[in-house]
């Protein structure tokens, strides 16, 4: 894995990052599976993550 391995998906997500700080956005990581992309959305100062990683989702969520 390695979003900024890879040079266009970097700039999509940098890109993605700077228009939510300039209209003070909040920022979400989304499918965090592992600690490494856990710690590679640190880099850009995400505000928020979600995955397998930070939990697994409930089976019964809704009723």
């Amino acid at each position: 894995m390695g979003i900024f391995k890879d040079k266009a998906d970097g700039a999509v997500v940098a890109g993605s990052i700077s228009v939510a700080k300039e209209t003070a956005i909040k920022k979400i990581a989304e499918f965090i599976g592992s600690e490494e992309v856990l710690n590679e959305s640190k880099e850009p100062k995400v505000d928020y993550a979600q995955g397998f990683y930070t939990g697994k989702p409930a089976e019964n969520f809704v009723k």
